[in-house]
């Protein structure tokens, strides 16, 4: 399903992100995967974000964050695999997206991060969820930690708006799981990706 190019979370992305979700659970489609191939998938198009928020425009911003809130969730429970291939600036919704996908081929050079606040708004596509289950996911069973420390450390990396300079280091941030695979380069990263689909 292509797409313009755009924020990767405006009000038209949200929409297809969510239909995209609700077309993979109503058809019940088995063996497909839903690959999203963006340069660039970079934040909720924070500049319509501030100027909605300027000028008291709530419930639209409500429906937004609604709708990418429910399409990342409607991936993360589809019932086919959804694979999600990020390169370049990977930041804000773009990682949102990413966080409800079973998993990622990243390439190499992705750059991705939570900078939502560094511009006076949090995450809100679920992106604080989506990092507190995977800091969970990632514990070995039976390990004995103390839980303050990982939430603590998840908040610091959403609060600190961490970007990463490589899809490896994403993986150390937990923006990515550690079974996500890293592509060196874009044909690989396709070839990887067909694999999912065959």
């Amino acid at each position: 399903m292509g797409m313009p190019p755009q924020p990767a979370v405006s009000g038209r992305r949200t929409f297809w992100v969510q239909l995209a979700a609700t077309l993979l659970l109503g058809f019940g489609t088995s063996g497909a995967v839903w690959g999203l191939l963006a340069a660039n998938m970079r934040y909720v198009g924070l500049f319509a974000v501030v100027m909605a928020a300027q000028q008291g425009q709530w419930a639209e911003l409500r429906a937004m964050v609604k709708r990418l809130q429910a399409g990342a969730l409607r991936m993360r429970y589809a019932s086919v695999p959804v694979v999600a291939a990020p390169f370049g600036m990977t930041l804000g919704g773009g990682l949102e997206v990413c966080f409800g996908a079973n998993h990622v081929q990243a390439a190499a050079e992705t750059y991705a991060g939570l900078v939502e606040v560094g511009v006076g708004i949090i995450p809100g596509g679920a992106g604080n969820l989506h990092m507190l289950w995977r800091a969970f996911e990632a514990l070995p069973e039976g390990a004995k930690v103390d839980p303050s420390t990982i939430v603590t450390q998840v908040f610091m990396n959403i609060a600190l708006a961490k970007v990463t300079t490589s899809a490896d280091e994403a993986k150390a941030f937990g923006y990515f799981r550690s079974t996500d695979g890293v592509s060196f380069d874009r044909a690989r990263q396709k070839l990887v990706l067909r694999q999912f689909h065959a």
